[in-house]
């Protein structure tokens, strides 16, 4: 048996003919590589290299083709059962974070659903995904609630760096939404302070956007809010207005 040969510039690979692997594992082992590939992507996009971002979308298409080969042959050219369809749904999900323009749930819930036959420990790695996901859209509450469920999971399991990369998360997302400080911050809303933070440093709305888990369209619109209630003309001068009006903090003074 062999499967489908796929592009795979950088990503090292191993044999995918021998039985001994195992069907899942052979599965895992691809959406794993399909999780690096999409990164990899993501860090060439971020850089602006175009023929980069090329190769490895070609090169996770490829991760996904032999993943869906595998899912549906098995090692006995039958299909895999729920744990082989589970990864399969990961990597579905994966390869959704590499074409579309912004993250979608509906992939990751699907993903979650499978898991649900009895990998824990993946199911919540999932459900952080989706949670990454709901803040994209901008589903704060939903994205909350299963930001909830990873914490539980994750010290029910001792799962400590899940459990630090949902604090990541609902650092970066503002999930916990606690109480900000500082005159005149009832003028923005929590989002709002979130982009001007951003703004304040200088990033521009796409990176505001891949910071805050939204679009940069989101984040056009955020700023465009801002500079509306802070009366300002141009991004400089509404950074210049909120450290006047001490809506962000001051720039640490470098060390002497």
């Amino acid at each position: 048996m062999s499967y489908p040969r796929a592009r795979m510039d950088g990503v090292p690979r191993t044999s995918l003919t021998s039985p001994l692997v195992g069907c899942d594992r052979e599965l895992a082992r691809l959406t794993g590589l399909l999780e690096r590939a999409r990164a990899r992507r993501g860090g060439l996009r971020r850089a602006g290299d175009g023929g980069g971002v090329a190769r490895w979308t070609d090169t996770a298409a490829g991760l996904l083709e032999e993943a869906r080969w595998s899912a549906g042959h098995g090692c006995d050219d039958v299909p895999q059962g729920a744990e082989g369809q589970a990864w399969l749904a990961c990597a579905e999900a994966e390869w959704s974070r590499v074409r579309a323009a912004e993250p979608d749930p509906a992939p990751w819930e699907r993903a979650v659903a499978a898991f649900a036959y009895g990998d824990s420990y993946e199911r919540a790695r999932c459900r952080l995904r989706l949670a990454e996901a709901l803040l994209a859209a901008d589903r704060r509450e939903e994205a909350g609630a299963e930001a909830d469920a990873v914490r539980r999971e994750a010290d029910r399991l001792g799962a400590t760096v899940l459990r630090e990369r949902l604090d990541d998360l609902v650092r970066r997302g503002r999930l916990g939404d606690p109480a900000r400080g500082g005159p005149g911050a009832a003028v923005l809303t929590a989002r709002e302070q979130d982009v001007l933070r951003l703004l304040a440093l200088g990033r521009t709305n796409r990176r505001i956007g891949e910071e805050l888990f939204i679009s940069a369209k989101t984040a056009s619109v955020h700023v465009s809010n801002i500079l509306a209630k802070l009366n300002a003309s141009s991004r400089t001068e509404a950074v210049a207005v909120a450290h006047r009006q001490g809506l962000v903090a001051p720039e640490p003074a470098p060390p002497r």
